[in-house]
């Protein structure tokens, strides 16, 4: 049947046992349960996956808004904060994945639950997202929705409203007095023909090389078969040619024939054909069809155009739409509280780049003018123009005056161009050791916990009473985070001095470099322990709720318990601590030096695409008289060094040295 077909006229009254994989509407009419997710294959799927990752690597920040308009974030003590950064242990603590997971129940069903479960305060301490096909509205007589049912495995539970937060699609709907209460998969319904064509186009190719790429066959009689001769001719033709399939019988004198023209087959579904028909589907979801088909080969900065493009176009209206939502249902718990994200902006300083190389090559622009963008000190007869075919100095192009080097701009005074090409290559020199750290901070991760297992194999009797075991050596761990990641560290340091070797404005001899890189490790090293502090506290935690649930201490269940952590930790933290501590310490060092050398430090906003709304307001300004800057009300010397998560985890600030 055809999808479309299965869509309407469907029922919302099915029973638990029948929902798994079954899409419910409150439009339908009909008895049969419809399979709606077995329609996501290929190319649908595919879009599906892409839009929720995409979502998901969005970061959201629990803040309130103020009386002006704008934002303040919230600290880590606030409630929602906590409930951000710890949603439940069955998915690993992970915002990102209960995201993920919401926005592809959106467009299989039409229909997200973000489901609140809630202390004896009445205020939510977990999150989960229910399956979308397990969750029935109950209505009052009004059409309104007063309650939920979620059926399982052990039975129907009933759910309040309040502790519900329903997402959903809304689209035009025959019943007016239920479209809006249920969603329906309105990108779904769009492209149904395209995924129905595109499912007959894979399973013709499949079957067509199932029977040995021969077609089906016509049977051809000189005589009328009764029906015991067909079906003896049948099964002798199953045994004899298996997979082989008979469409027709054409009674009169027996011949064997090949059923149609297998070429006119394949015109149907030639790859064209069936390129375009993907990038229907594609189109219907909003994500570009390059993304999915890696054979087209996109150059590299049209491959960014391409993902600038989904985020501005298809993901911001989506998580738009999902923090409005949430937004009002947190403010039913604390005014004017809601979730943020940094604007997505479209941002492409490749292009820049690609313009200077042009300007050079055709003579626009002098040798030392391209050197001075590019961070190159000027050259003797570089502030002459070129010939592109001779590299010959046209003489009479500048004048003498001009020849002499350019002074060091301000940042402010700087081009678009300019500052892009900086940020380029400070984030080029920080990000040399960021995946060296995010292999060391994970196998610092696996020490820990391997650590951990030994000392409850060794400290721990079975079905210990009491909380008071020693098992958690933090001091070690952070032994471990030194030993595993200085060289990491010093190594960073070294790259952000290059940015300023040879450069005499900075007079800066071996005893201060030395003083500096000390400093800074200490520093850094203080950055990756608050990591063991929160480890020892999460195990504690663990421990903890074992004996108040069953007032003793399963052994190999606390092992258990602890592995997954562990599992969990590493999947949402690595990724994080890395580029947290390389921002930090780039910035750290930027800040010494500055100090050393009698230089003003300026801030410059991350350039591709990413940056927070409050990190981009701080492009090209100072810090204070007290040498910090303002962040979104946190107050820091540099990027990465302040105390908010909100501003600071994540972060790929620099900064830029001018002359006092």
């Amino acid at each position: 049947m055809k999808l479309i077909d299965k869509l309407f006229g469907k029922t919302n009254k099915v029973k638990g046992a029948n929902l798994d994989h079954t899409f419910v509407s409150l439009t339908n009419s009909s008895n049969d349960a419809i399979d709606i997710i077995s329609f996501f294959k290929s190319w649908s799927f595919a879009c599906v996956k892409k839009r929720a990752d995409f979502l998901a690597s969005v970061p959201n920040f629990p803040a309130i808004r103020k009386k002006d308009g704008t934002y303040e974030y919230l600290n880590s003590e606030h409630w929602l904060s906590k409930l951000i950064n710890s949603p439940n242990a069955l998915y690993g603590n992970s915002w990102y994945d209960l995201k993920q997971l919401a926005v592809k129940w959106l467009d299989f069903s039409g229909n997200a639950f973000f489901y609140f479960p809630m202390n004896d305060y009445k205020y939510p301490t977990q999150i989960y997202v229910l399956s979308s096909n397990k969750v029935e509205p109950v209505l009052d007589m009004y059409n309104n929705i007063v309650k939920y049912r979620y059926f399982s495995n052990n039975g129907v539970t009933i759910i309040d409203k309040s502790e519900i937060c329903h997402i959903k699609t809304l689209s035009p709907s025959s019943d007016a007095n239920t479209s809006f209460c249920w969603g329906r998969p309105e990108l779904l319904l769009a492209a149904a023909n395209a995924i129905n064509i595109d499912n007959e186009i894979r399973t013709f190719i499949k079957d067509y090389f199932i029977r040995e790429a021969l077609p089906p066959f016509v049977v051809k009689t000189e005589k009328n078969m009764s029906d015991n001769e067909y079906q003896r001719f049948k099964l002798h033709l199953k045994e004899s040619l298996p997979d082989k399939q008979i469409v027709a019988l054409l009674e009169g004198g027996v011949e064997l024939l090949p059923f149609a023209a297998t070429n006119t087959n394949y015109n149907i579904i030639n790859n064209q054909t069936f390129k375009d028909n993907a990038k229907l589907i594609c189109a219907i979801f909003g994500v570009p069809y390059t993304m999915l088909d890696t054979s087209e080969n996109a150059a590299y900065a049209s491959a960014n155009k391409v993902e600038m493009e989904l985020r501005v176009y298809t993901i911001s209206p989506l998580i738009d739409k999902l923090e409005y939502n949430l937004s009002n249902y947190f403010q039913n718990f604390e005014k004017d509280i809601c979730l943020i994200h940094d604007d997505i902006k479209w941002n492409e300083p490749e292009f820049e780049l690609k313009k200077y190389d042009l300007e050079l090559k055709y003579n626009l622009i002098t040798p030392n003018e391209y050197r001075t963008f590019n961070g190159y000190e000027e050259i003797e007869g570089g502030d002459v123009l070129r010939t592109s075919m001779q590299n010959v100095s046209i003489e009479n192009e500048q004048k003498p005056e001009q020849k002499s080097k350019a002074v060091k701009k301000k940042y402010n005074d700087l081009s678009e161009i300019e500052k892009a090409v900086i940020w380029l290559q400070k984030d080029y020199l920080a990000n040399l050791e960021y995946p060296k750290f995010v292999k060391n901070i994970a196998k610092t991760f696996n020490q820990i916990e391997k650590n951990v297992i030994s000392s409850i194999e060794e400290n721990i009797k079975s079905n210990i009473k009491t909380k008071d075991v020693n098992i958690f050596d933090e001091n070690l761990w952070k032994q471990m985070f030194k030993d595993n990641c200085n060289v990491n560290l010093k190594n960073l340091i070294k790259n952000i001095f290059k940015e300023i070797q040879n450069n005499p404005d900075f007079q800066i001899d071996n005893d201060d470099i030395k003083k500096i890189t000390d400093a800074v490790i200490e520093y850094s090293n203080k950055k990756l322990f608050t990591s063991t502090e929160t480890i020892k506290n999460e195990l504690n935690t663990i421990v903890d709720n074992m004996i108040n649930e069953q007032g003793f201490i399963d052994k190999n269940k606390l092992k258990t318990n602890i592995k997954e952590h562990f599992s969990s930790m590493k999947n949402s933290r690595v990724n994080l601590i890395a580029r947290t501590v390389t921002t930090s310490t780039s910035g750290q060092t930027q800040t010494k030096i500055a100090e050393v050398t009698n230089k003003n430090v300026v801030w410059i906003s991350q350039r591709d695409g990413a940056v927070r709304e409050t990190h981009y307001a701080a492009d090209g300004t100072l810090p204070d008289d007290s040498g910090y800057f303002n962040i979104g009300g946190d107050s820091m010397q540099h990027p990465g060094g302040g105390s908010v998560a909100a501003e600071n985890c994540n972060c790929r600030c620099y900064l830029y040295y001018e002359d006092k």
